[in-house]
């Protein structure tokens, strides 16, 4: 019997000194040294994993990780490394802008030796304090290109563990076809919040042409819920123009039911009618006479 489930070589990518090396060691061997030299062409370490597969069990994965010489020096050597690898990490330093706006540069690279194969975005040395990256700019560019991203930190070990855990899951997943059955889940799922917030905003629409506005702030608040799970944007936007619509008419009905309606008495000597709080007996400030309520 074997000792491991999968046998998979993913490949470390990234700029020279973005912490390729200090990752993979502390992956395999869970240490941190503080004087890695600069690696000369690849190199490779071993570590056995079990992965739990949502509702599929347990797999035993053993990567074999190959860590690519960042430097300019190494580009022709490089994609000899790459071949055979299914899955691999692109890394950046967090404090450092250049090694993140090269990103395109190592996309490409893989992209043309390995074709299409899982690849997790990881920016790296989250444990310094002097970050030049923030993390929408890099969540932005995952989702760019539709890949998971982690920050993490050799030093540390934060997320190290997770993110070998995900991207072997990815590979799993791709290896086993379970990834057509999750898209088909996402694809029932994107399906069905879509009808059911085009059902509840039809309805607060009812209560919007009904003058109902409590309710249709109710309607509303419930279609934003499954907009929002599936990023509907055109969706979110309706729901918030609607809502802000109401609660403006709401403002102003509200303004309008405090405010004192204007009463007025009448002086029948002098033909002249006043303001007053309220209806009374109230003499005409010029001939002293009482005031009537009817011109």
């Amino acid at each position: 019997m074997s000792e491991y489930d999968y046998l998979f070589k993913v490949i470390v990518v990234g700029d020279g000194g973005v912490g390729k090396t200090a990752i993979a060691v502390r992956f395999a061997e869970g240490v941190f040294r503080d004087d890695y030299k600069m690696t000369i062409g690849v190199d490779f370490s071993i570590k056995t994993l079990d992965i739990q597969i949502n509702g599929y069990g347990m797999r035993r994965v053993k990567f074999q990780i190959w860590d690519t010489g960042g430097q300019e020096r190494f580009s022709y050597t490089r994609p000899l490394y790459y071949k055979g690898a299914v899955g691999g990490l692109v890394v950046f330093d967090l404090s450092n802008r250049r090694s993140f706006e090269n990103l395109d540069r190592w996309f490409t690279e893989v992209a043309e030796t390995c074709f299409s194969i899982p690849l997790i975005l990881v920016g790296n040395k989250a444990d310094l304090p002097d970050r030049v990256v923030a993390r929408s700019e890099a969540e932005a560019l995952a989702r760019e290109r539709n890949i998971p991203y982690y920050e993490s930190s050799a030093k540390s070990g934060q997320s190290i563990n997770t993110i070998f855990d995900k991207l072997g899951k990815l590979i799993v997943m791709i290896q086993e076809g379970l990834v057509i059955k999750e898209e088909e889940e996402e694809e029932r799922k994107h399906k069905e919040y879509i009808e059911k917030y085009m059902t509840l905003a039809d309805l607060a629409f009812q209560k919007i042409n009904d003058a109902n506005y409590q309710e249709a702030l109710k309607y509303l608040k419930e279609a934003y819920k499954y907009a929002k799970e599936i990023d509907y944007k055109d969706g979110k936007k309706w729901i918030e123009e609607q809502t802000q619509l109401i609660l403006k008419i709401l403002k102003q009905q509200q303004a309008m039911g405090t405010q004192q309606p204007e009463i007025y008495m009448y002086c029948a000597y002098c033909n002249r009618k006043y303001r007053v709080a309220k209806i009374g007996k109230i003499r005409c400030p010029k001939c002293n006479n009482y005031l009537s309520s009817s011109a």
